[in-house]
């Protein structure tokens, strides 16, 4: 519905003057001139048709008598859609912060690390959503994301956290004198375990000039954890993030068979909205993920992406 409302800016100025009962003091509130605010109170009266609010008093000016009914149904008005903002962002910052991640960066990197977020932020509560699709955020109610790829995600606000190499992973159970893992060329006689469709062992074939590799061999798992749950048993190879999956590789559970890497400008980026203010809780999360993938590369278990950071 069309609503017929003077300009807000008029109505704020004039709310301002007669709640302080001054123009002077109003200014000051609004951080304008005595000059602007006496303009905005003379639209206003232009606009409502020329209904006089204000009167002289000596060197000082008063409502009059229209002014004074016209202040207290608008005092009113202010005052409850102060106080439905303020409901709001109560709401808001007592709402837990959700992080909607990758499932395998979840299990893997980060959850090992949350106990040090936890101990310097004890106030903020945490929901961690784990999800390979890209984030709706006009529709979720997500503050943040980290998502892996090429960071070319129009409209959000990116920030390169850490690269991250996809090659091959296996159990060294899979690899015998009959059935050998030495030469990419290999993998015709193994099955493929793919992570919710085929595209990643497409690229990665292509990228090692194995185009003509059968990708219809081997099952479909719906997520990255079941992926590397069937490799770590011996039902496949799988396209893993082995710089997530050190411990396993160290611990002789998964070995990397060939040293090619799917997309190595694919990097770990932290991902928010454009243009929605940032809850403090989200700030002290990325100002702390941030830090956390700085030790991650100094300490040599990543390397550093190249690519810009488009946010401060």
């Amino acid at each position: 519905m069309y609503r017929d409302l003077p300009p807000l800016t008029a109505l704020r100025a004039f709310e301002a003057v007669g709640r302080h009962g001054s123009v002077t003091r109003a200014g000051q509130e609004l951080n304008v001139s005595y000059a602007a605010v006496s303009q905005q109170v003379k639209a206003l009266e232009a606009w409502l048709g020329g209904v006089r609010l204000t009167r002289r008093l000596g060197r000082s000016i008063a409502l009059s008598e229209a002014g004074e009914r016209y202040y207290r149904r608008l005092g009113g008005a202010f005052r409850e859609m102060e106080e439905a903002t303020a409901e709001l962002r109560l709401h808001e910052d007592s709402r837990p912060l959700e992080v909607a991640t990758t499932p395998s960066f979840l299990a893997r990197w980060l959850m090992p690390r949350l106990a040090r977020f936890q101990a310097r932020h004890p106030d903020v509560r945490l929901r961690l959503n784990p999800n390979r699709d890209l984030v709706d955020f006009d529709r979720e109610p997500v503050d943040l994301a980290i998502r892996y790829g090429l960071g070319d995600w129009p409209g959000l606000l990116i920030e390169p956290l850490m690269g991250g190499r996809m090659m091959p992973i296996c159990a060294p159970s899979i690899i015998s004198p009959a059935r050998p893992l030495k030469v990419p060329q290999d993998l015709a006689h193994h099955v493929l375990l793919h992570d919710t469709d085929t595209s990643e062992w497409a690229m990665w074939l292509e990228r090692a000039g194995l185009a003509e590799v059968d990708l219809g061999r081997g099952p479909i798992h719906a997520g990255s954890a079941y992926v590397l749950e069937a490799a770590i048993q011996g039902l496949g190879v799988a396209l893993g993030a082995v710089d997530m999956l050190k411990d396993d590789i160290a611990a002789g559970r998964l070995v990397v068979p060939f040293d090619t890497a799917l997309n190595p400008d694919c990097a770990y980026y932290l991902v928010r909205p454009e243009g929605r203010p940032e809850r403090p809780a989200a700030r002290d999360f990325r100002h702390w993920l941030r830090e956390e993938a700085r030790l991650a590369v100094d300490e040599g278990l990543f390397y550093s992406p190249t690519l810009p950071i488009s946010s401060p």
